[in-house]
C-alpha cells in the first residue's frame, strides 16, 4: 500500500477505470474459484466439460460478487463493466495467452495480436495503421460486420465521450490521438493518429473498441456527443463476440448464448448463466454447495476459507489489481498535503494485508504496482509502515483542526472494500477523523469517481488500469483534462513531458 502516487488494471482481467489518488495501496491477487465436485448437477457439468476437453449444452454457471453499470462499450469503466461487455463484441486486436496456476490459461498483456483483423501493419513514423479485417464476419443477426462498422464504432466510443474513448485514445488528450479513420473496401481499416503511439494496438483490445452494428444503435437512439445511449446501457447492439445477450436483469442476473454467426473458435461453453450476488455469504454458499461452477469476486477471506475444501479449487492469478483509498486533492482538508501524509501512517498495513487479503498481495508505496514491470522499483518503492506518532505529528502540523468528519464512500459490490472501510474507520479515529460510511452501487459508484470536480471527500476502490502500460498509468494522476484524475492535480508541463515519453518512437 501506498500514498499516490499509487495504483490497478486487473492484471488477471482487465479493468477499465483509470486510476486514482491513494493514500495507500495494496497489490492484491486474483482470486477464482471453480467448482470440484459433484454437489450438484452445474458441478457435475462443469467436470464433464473439462474432462471431455470440448464444449458442453449445460450452463455454466458464474457467479460475480457485483453487477455491471452498464453492457455499452463507449461507456463501460469498472471492472464488472469491461469484463462482462467483452463477451459480447469482437475487437480488431486481442491479448495473448499465457499458461497459468493449476492448469489455466491466462491473458499476456505483453503480446498483442489480431482478431477481428487478421493482420495490420505500421508506417515507419508510427502514426498510420493499417488493419485488415476477417472476411464474411457476421453480427449474430447477419449483418455484415466490415470497415464501416468499425469505422463507426471506434467513433461512438470516441465521440460519447465516456470512458470508452480514454481507452482508445489512449488517455492521450493533447492533441487528440485519433486524427482519423478511413475504410478504402469493406476488409481495409486505415487509422491516422496524430502523433506516434506504440501502445495503440492494445487500445484496440480493449471492449471499448468493440464492433457494434451500426443499424441496431441508429435504431435506438444513436449517438450524441456526451450523450448516454440509455438503451445500450441493457442492450447489446448486434453481438460481434463470442457470445450473444439473450436476457439480462442489470444487478440480478443474464443469460449468455454462444454466438451462431461467430466467425472464431465457438465458445467452450454453450450457455453461461452469470449471477450478480453483492451478498459475500451467499456466494461462498453457492459455491461451496456446488450451486455455482465459476466464483469471481469473492472475498479473500470467503475464498481462503476453501482452500483445503473438495468443493473447490481456489485458483490465485497474479495482477496488477490494488486496494487503494482515494483522497482529492482539491478537496479539503485532503488538499493538504501533512493532513494526507498524516492519514498514510496511520494504517495497520500489515493488518490489511493478512485480515483483509489473507496474504494474497503484496504492500507497495509509489507510483507502480509490483507486477507492473520494468517500471517498479522496489528499493524506490518500499512499503509504508504504521507509525502513528508521525501521523499526529504530521496532523499539528498540518494545521487541520480536528475533530473533523469526512464521509467515505464505497462500491457495496466488492466485500475487501467494506472490509478495509471499517478497518480505516477505526485506525483514524484516535487522529480526530472520523469517518462515516456511504455504501454506493457499482454504477453510483463509477459515477461519482468519474466525475469532476469529485462530488465525494474520500474513497476506496479496488482497481488498475484498463490498458496495461506505465504512461497510461500515470496519466491517471498527471492528466489535466482527464475525468479520471481524481487526484485534481493539474501541471501543465508535467502533461507535456509525460506525452513526450509516450509518443516517443525511441527505445532508449
Amino acid at each position: 500500500m501506498g500514498n499516490r502516487s499509487c495504483d490497478n488494471k486487473d492484471g488477471g482481467r482487465r479493468r477499465a477505470r483509470g486510476q486514482l489518488a491513494a493514500a495507500a495501496c495494496l497489490a492484491v491477487a486474483a482470486l477464482v474459484l471453480s467448482a470440484c465436485s459433484s454437489g450438484s448437477s452445474n458441478s457435475t457439468s462443469a467436470n464433464t466439460r473439462t474432462a471431455s476437453g470440448g464444449s458442453s449444452s449445460a450452463p455454466l454457471v458464474v457467479d460475480l460478487s457485483g453487477g455491471s453499470g452498464t453492457v455499452d462499450p463507449a461507456q463501460a469503466c469498472g471492472g464488472f463493466d469491461v469484463d462482462f461487455t467483452s463477451q459480447f463484441y469482437a475487437r480488431l486486436t486481442q491479448y495473448g495467452s499465457m499458461p497459468g496456476p493449476q492448469g489455466t490459461m491466462q491473458f499476456d498483456p505483453a503480446k498483442i495480436e489480431p482478431w477481428l483483423a487478421t493482420s495490420y501493419t505500421v508506417s515507419p513514423d508510427g502514426r498510420t495503421y493499417t488493419l485488415h479485417l476477417h472476411p464474411g464476419a457476421k453480427f449474430a443477426n447477419g449483418d455484415p460486420i466490415d470497415a464501416s462498422a468499425v469505422k463507426y464504432s471506434l467513433e461512438r466510443s470516441i465521440i460519447n465521450g465516456g470512458c470508452g474513448g480514454y481507452f482508445i485514445e489512449d488517455g492521450l488528450y493533447t492533441p487528440k490521438l485519433v486524427k482519423s479513420i478511413s475504410t478504402p473496401d469493406a476488409t481495409t481499416v486505415v487509422i491516422k493518429l496524430s502523433q506516434a503511439d506504440a501502445n495503440f494496438p492494445q487500445d484496440l483490445a480493449q471492449p471499448a473498441a468493440g464492433v457494434v452494428d451500426p443499424n441496431v444503435v441508429n435504431e435506438h437512439g444513436g449517438t450524441k456527443k456526451g450523450v448516454i445511449n440509455k438503451w445500450m446501457q441493457s442492450h447489446t447492439a448486434g453481438d460481434s463476440g463470442p457470445y450473444v445477450l439473450a436476457s439480462y436483469t442489470p444487478d440480478v442476473s443474464a443469460t449468455l448464448k454462444a454466438n451462431p454467426n461467430y466467425y472464431g473458435t465457438p465458445p467452450y461453453a454453450k450457455t453461461v448463466q452469470v449471477n450478480f450476488i453483492g451478498n459475500d455469504s451467499t456466494l461462498l454458499l453457492r459455491a461451496r454447495s456446488g450451486e455455482a461452477d465459476v466464483t469471481i469476486g469473492m472475498s479473500a477471506q470467503a475464498a481462503h476459507s476453501l482452500v483445503s475444501n473438495s468443493c473447490c479449487r481456489v485458483i490465485l492469478n497474479p495482477t496488477t489489481r490494488s486496494e487503494q483509498i482515494l483522497l482529492p486533492s482539491n478537496r479539503y482538508p485532503t488538499s493538504n498535503t501533512d493532513f494526507r501524509a498524516a492519514l498514510t501512517y496511520a494504517l495497520p498495513y500489515s493488518q490489511i494485508l493478512s485480515k483483509v487479503e489473507y496474504g494474497y498481495g503484496q504492500i507497495f508505496y509509489g507510483p507502480y504496482p509490483p507486477l507492473m514491470k520494468p517500471q517498479y522499483d522496489a528499493s524506490l518503492e518500499r512499503p509504508r509502515t504504521f507509525d502513528m506518532a508521525k501521523a499526529k505529528s504530521l496532523l499539528a502540523q498540518s494545521g487541520v483542526k480536528t475533530p473533523v468528519k469526512l464521509d467515505m464512500i464505497i462500491d457495496g459490490s466488492v466485500p475487501a472494500d467494506q472490509q478495509l472501510a471499517t478497518i480505516v474507520q477505526a485506525a483514524w479515529k484516535p487522529l480526530g477523523v472520523n469517518v462515516t460510511i456511504t455504501t454506493l452501487t457499482n454504477a453510483e459508484f463509477q459515477t461519482k469517481i468519474n466525475t469532476n470536480p469529485k462530488p465525494y471527500q474520500l474513497g476506496i476502490t479496488e482497481d488498475g488500469p484498463g490498458v496495461i502500460d506505465a504512461g497510461y498509468y500515470l496519466g491517471y494522476d498527471m492528466l489535466c483534462k482527464s475525468p479520471y484524475n481524481a487526484d485534481g492535480i493539474c501541471v501543465p508541463a508535467a502533461d507535456k513531458l509525460l506525452n513526450e515519453v509516450r509518443t516517443t518512437v525511441n527505445p532508449v
